[in-house]
């Protein structure tokens, strides 16, 4: 896509959601976590529709050589769409840009998600995230399977867990990595 029609399609997106926030309820989220990483989470829905930002700031260097010199942080920011197929369960799908790596027509990589979420009540909620990250051509593809929960203290404290594998292919191997994290949430 060249930059003019790029430039176009900006402004016509925008007023197409300014319509649609006209009509439908408009549901705004941010988030602070701090597990071994700090974690900024942003979420804008409207009716099924939604936009997320994620920011990741690693307590290490990057090992990326297609991060800013001396960042150490990942970002993502996509849109999605969620369709609840049972009273509290909702199938989601996604796609967006990140900062993985950059491309001569992008400058960024990009990534596909879907996932399953099940609200088990009004404080707890239980999803599991299949993802798909383009990098380089050297590295092509790397997959996730992720499964979190949530526990909502009080208003505004969540305690929230993720376990997630990870294929990653380094140079010439694949290799399969492990997370488990815990952190403390607090929602503005």
């Amino acid at each position: 896509m060249n930059k003019r029609r790029f430039a176009l399609l900006c402004p016509t997106a925008l007023l197409a959601c300014m319509a649609l926030s006209a009509q439908a309820e408009v549901v705004n989220q941010f988030e602070v976590t701090m597990t071994d990483q700090l974690q900024l989470h942003s979420r804008t829905q409207i009716d099924n529709w939604y936009v997320s930002g994620y920011n990741r700031l690693s307590n290490e260097p990057s090992a990326s050589p297609y991060q800013l010199e001396g960042s150490d942080q990942t970002w993502y920011f996509n849109g999605g769409y969620q369709r609840p197929i049972y009273q509290e369960v909702n199938l989601f799908v996604e796609a967006g840009v990140n900062s993985e790596y950059q491309d001569l027509a992008t400058q960024r990589g990009f990534n596909v998600a879907t996932g399953v979420k099940y609200q088990a009540s009004s404080n707890l909620s239980v999803a599991s995230k299949l993802t798909s990250v383009h990098k380089d051509s050297q590295a092509g593809l790397e997959h996730s399977l992720e499964l979190s929960g949530s526990y909502q203290l009080r208003n505004r404290f969540n305690v929230e867990a993720s376990y997630q594998i990870e294929s990653v292919r380094d140079t010439d191997a694949q290799q399969v990595q492990q997370q488990l994290r815990v952190g403390l949430g607090y929602r503005f």
